[in-house]
């Protein structure tokens, strides 16, 4: 007895210094708003870990054995609310319920983290909080459960006939036949008690599939079983398909068709930030430093040195640059809910480097999904074979890579229903699935998420470069079967001719070559790059002056009627997230005017490339043969400052 007494004293105690007390006042003040009201439930907060630190007994015993540690605040929680009579005077104990949502958990793997389905398999029968952190691969329709139902005893005359005397109520693990059952009898008199139907209150539950997170972060492909995930009440509103979330609860072990089926019931969802790890460096690596020293001649150095060092073990240092550049661009842009992703489209003949090259570049992205013949491209829905709820809805590659990019491969190969399919999704920023009235029972719909992935693809279909004529605007006359792709994608690469044999040698050289160092370690890029993609880069009043004067200098000279240009009107918004971009990668705070000059660049070249000659005298720019740094930058760097006088003459002519 004394044992208990010390132990609600330190839940008191806890409660109190937290401010779980005042915030059961004001949740009371609500229910005696409602009339009619015979249950009370009240959501707690409770950091374990600070829980621990404060009372190791009591912290192990919420972590061990849960239920014992809600019992306990729920004996608190209902001597304070009678005590100073925050409800009616008459209220029972079996009218207050209380969950406890934890927010962390300790990271003691085997014991309270589950890595694998046989982690979970592995933990005992008693019912332990752990955690999981993962994708949702997949979810069922919303179904219904009993939260709470009441139950009195038909006798009039016997104490159990109140409607306050029996409340069952769901805890974590119970299943439906624990609260709905036709044989519980009377405490008082022993008769068979009969529910009080009009009270029982149903709730909504989801079934949901999840892959833990390492899996995806593995570059092995290997196959893994989804663990499955009870989510009930307003959790259903805190996750999402195709998101990671990091899931507390409990163990639960169910029969199902004379199978055990072993499944976690969330007692707590929480969002995993993007980009949890990022943070700002206070110094560069060894192999990034001694770059940026010796690249602080002009603004674009930095940048472009980057670039053409990159993926320099599979292409030839300073090939393909500006595919490289925009890989490495793409990379650090970091979206917000006010601009779109930008989409990456390649356009070239070499598939098999671009493909390479693309793939290397998935190692960096936070998260990469990379989609293939045999998955579905928006998802698909199916019978729930949980039989829990209507149907089932398996998240395709595109919601798979929320807040990462969904590679596709060479779009010229896809068929033209999927190409349509893409482009739909890619101008409407949607996904959607539809229900077939054989789930529903009526009338079919659609069920739509928001686009929240960058996508990359490459068209490899053969192109042919217009001749230059008198009409310096003529269209370039390139043959492609999925010319209508490049509406959609707002960020268009075009690759220039090469000569295979030295992008072989150089790949035979590099499997043959005893030092395999490359120019800048992957793992120091992947620290540079997470790190600039957590930062928040502004445009100058300059820069962004440039930028609106290119935009409407460009729209007016590609203008093809008085209302509408080729142009399209999401340029400018494009043009300020690469100009950002590359005021990252070149390690500054505010995107200034040369970062604006080198966006405008790669777009120009893209129109040029797309709808005939550039008026800025913009050109495709030709693969660096030179394996030289210092050539290469003293060439780039005068092609930039011949851009730039152009650039300021055509926008004067323009105004």
């Amino acid at each position: 007895m004394a044992n208990k007494v010390n132990l609600l004293t330190a839940v008191l105690c806890y409660m109190d210094n937290h401010g779980i007390l005042n915030t059961v006042k004001n949740v009371c003040k609500e229910y005696e708003q409602m009339e009619n009201c015979t249950f009370y439930s009240f959501d707690v907060e409770i950091d374990s870990i600070e829980f621990l630190n404060e009372n190791p007994f009591l912290g192990n015993l919420l972590l061990n054995s849960p239920r014992e540690a809600t019992l306990l605040f729920q004996e608190i929680l209902y001597y304070y609310i009678t005590l100073i009579k925050l409800l009616s005077e008459d209220i029972k104990l079996n009218q207050i319920s209380v969950v406890i949502r934890l927010i962390s958990i300790p990271n003691i793997a085997g014991v309270y983290v589950i890595r694998t389905f046989c982690d979970l398999l592995a933990m005992p029968a008693k019912n332990r909080m752990i955690t999981l952190q993962g994708v949702v691969m997949g979810m069922t329709a919303l179904s219904k459960y009993t939260h709470h139902t009441i139950y009195a005893c038909p006798i009039i005359e016997c104490p159990g006939a109140s409607s306050k005397e029996y409340i069952r109520t769901h805890i974590p693990g119970a299943t439906e036949a624990q609260i709905i059952r036709n044989n519980f009898c009377c405490f008082y008199c022993g008769s068979i008690l009969e529910e009080i139907k009009p009270c029982r209150y149903l709730a909504d539950k989801i079934i949901a599939e999840v892959i833990p997170s390492w899996v995806f972060m593995n570059s092995k492909s290997f196959r893994h079983q989804a663990i499955l995930v009870y989510i009930r009440g307003d959790l259903i509103k805190k996750v999402s398909l195709g998101k990671e979330h990091q899931f507390y609860g409990i163990v639960r072990r169910d029969n199902q068709d004379s199978e055990i089926l072993v499944t976690i019931e969330a007692n707590n969802i929480t969002n995993i930030p993007y980009d949890l790890f990022a943070g700002h460096f206070k110094c560069l690596p060894n192999s990034l430093w001694d770059i940026f020293q010796n690249t602080s001649e002009t603004p674009w150095r930095f940048a472009s040195s980057l670039a053409f060092y990159f993926a320099d073990k599979i292409v030839p240092p300073g090939s393909f640059w500006v595919l490289k550049l925009a890989i490495l661009l793409n990379l650090v842009c970091s979206g917000n809910e006010n601009t779109d992703p930008l989409h990456l489209l390649v356009i070239g003949e070499e598939s098999h480097i671009i493909s390479k090259i693309l793939l290397y570049s998935l190692r960096f992205c936070p998260r990469a999904i990379r989609h293939t013949a045999n998955n579905y491209l928006t998802g698909k829905v199916t019978a729930d074979t949980y039989c829990s709820a209507p149907y089932f809805v398996e998240a395709g590659s595109l919601l798979l890579a929320s807040n990462g990019v969904c590679y596709l491969g060479d779009v010229s190969q896809c068929t033209k229903n999927t190409t349509e399919r893409l482009r739909s999704i890619l101008i409407e920023k949607k996904i959607k699935l539809g229900v077939g009235s054989k789930f529903t029972e009526g009338l079919p719909h659609l069920i739509e998420y928001p686009l929240e992935c960058r996508i990359w693809a490459f068209d490899s279909t053969n192109c042919k470069i217009a001749e230059k004529g008198d009409d310096l605007l003529s269209k370039n006359n390139f043959v492609s079967r999925l010319g209508y792709l490049m509406d959609a994608f707002n960020f268009i690469v075009f690759t220039s001719p090469h000569e295979d044999y030295k992008v072989m040698n150089h790949i035979f050289e590099s499997y043959f070559d005893e030092d395999d160092t490359a120019s800048i370690l992957d793992s120091d890029l992947q620290q540079l790059l997470t790190n600039l993609r957590a930062r928040e880069v502004s445009l100058t009043d300059e820069s962004e002056h440039i930028l609106k004067t290119y935009y409407i200098a460009s729209r007016r000279a590609r203008s093809i009627s008085m209302d509408s240009s080729l142009v399209p009107v999401s340029a400018l918004q494009v043009l300020a997230q690469i100009t950002q971009s590359f005021a990252k990668l070149s390690l500054r705070q505010k995107a200034t005017v040369p970062d604006a000059i080198m966006a405008i660049r790669l777009y120009e070249e893209a129109l040029m490339m797309r709808f005939g000659m550039s008026v800025f005298d913009v050109h495709l720019s030709q693969q660096n043969d030179s394996n030289n740094i210092n050539t290469f930058l003293q060439s780039n760097d005068a092609a930039m400052m011949n851009f730039f006088a152009q650039f300021k003459q055509c926008c004067t002519s323009f105004s």
